[in-house]
């Protein structure tokens, strides 16, 4: 999935990278260039959660409060939880964006 993503009003590129620029991580986000980056040997299902989870740590870092910055281990969490929610109750979720749903 290569594309786009808007982050408190920023556009984020989402690419597919190889092992060398991952550096054996399976995704990062680069607040700087605005990209997220995911590792181009996984399946579907996983560039989903990865992407997502990257999200998250470009909504962590758009907020500008350092201090208040998730973990890893709190992303990791988050990104879990949110990604079965999201993936278990779609129509919910075209409600809130008022994509039709009532």
């Amino acid at each position: 999935m290569e594309g786009k993503v808007k982050v408190l009003g920023s556009d984020y590129s989402i690419v597919a990278g190889d092992q060398t620029s991952l550096r054996g991580r399976y995704g990062f986000c680069d607040f700087n260039s605005k990209e997220i980056v995911y590792a181009d040997h996984m399946e579907d299902s996983t560039v989903r959660e990865v992407v997502l989870h990257e999200i998250i740590h470009a909504c962590d870092l758009a907020t500008g409060v350092e201090s208040n910055e998730l973990t890893e281990e709190q992303t990791q969490r988050l990104s879990a939880v949110l990604f079965s929610v999201i993936r278990d109750n779609d129509s919910i979720f075209k409600w809130i964006c008022n994509r039709g749903e009532k």
